[in-house]
């Protein structure tokens, strides 16, 4: 019994992040298609639409997108556009920390590092350094402390921890990978031979 269990197991180990990744990835194309097919249907004949369409249109849409910031004269009126957003209370309340994530997981937040902070005598945890300037909120946080995030593993979600840079080690490596690494508890997976 203990042999059908190893096997079995060994399938699952196999099949599950499989299985996973191409369900997610799945689920994005459908989601992008049909966002952008049902308004393409409404000002094409039946005929003119090819499943797929949607999909185009929307990797299109992004992509314009990114040409308009890279504008300076869009970007500008796009960062007239946020601030305005950025005033609505329940809108702020979503956008802002949306964005904040957002950039700090693309790389575009100023400042970030990978660091290992020094919880307890002999143990470290990996984290990203999200901000270290707090002139905005008062004396809160003392001028040595930082905010670090600490990423949960095997969840979508975290803490952050204010720390003084005493007890920060900085790590070289990208966000990316720290992410990869806390995000499955440091499990390197074996490849199998093949």
């Amino acid at each position: 019994m203990n042999a059908i269990y190893k096997i079995f197991a060994k399938g699952l180990l196999t099949i599950l992040p499989i299985t996973i990744t191409v369900y997610l990835v799945a689920w994005l194309i459908e989601t992008l298609e049909n966002g952008f097919a049902s308004p393409v249907k409404r000002f094409l004949p039946e005929s003119a639409y090819v499943p797929g369409l949607g999909l185009i249109l929307s990797l299109a849409f992004i992509f314009f997108i990114g040409l308009l910031v890279n504008n300076l004269i869009a970007n500008q009126i796009l960062s007239k556009l946020e601030s305005s957003v950025k005033k609505i209370p329940l809108i702020k309340a979503i956008y802002s920390p949306l964005k904040d994530v957002m950039n700090l997981f693309a790389g575009q937040q100023a400042g970030k590092r990978t660091v290992l902070v020094t919880v307890a005598p002999g143990v470290r945890v990996l984290g990203l350094v999200t901000r270290d300037d707090f002139d905005d909120i008062g004396n809160i946080v003392g001028p040595t402390e930082v905010a670090v995030f600490i990423p949960f593993s095997y969840a979508m979600g975290g803490y952050t921890i204010i720390a003084n840079k005493s007890q920060l080690a900085e790590v070289d490596l990208s966000a990316e990978k720290a992410m990869q690494l806390s995000l499955t508890a440091w499990v390197k997976s074996r490849s199998t031979p093949g």
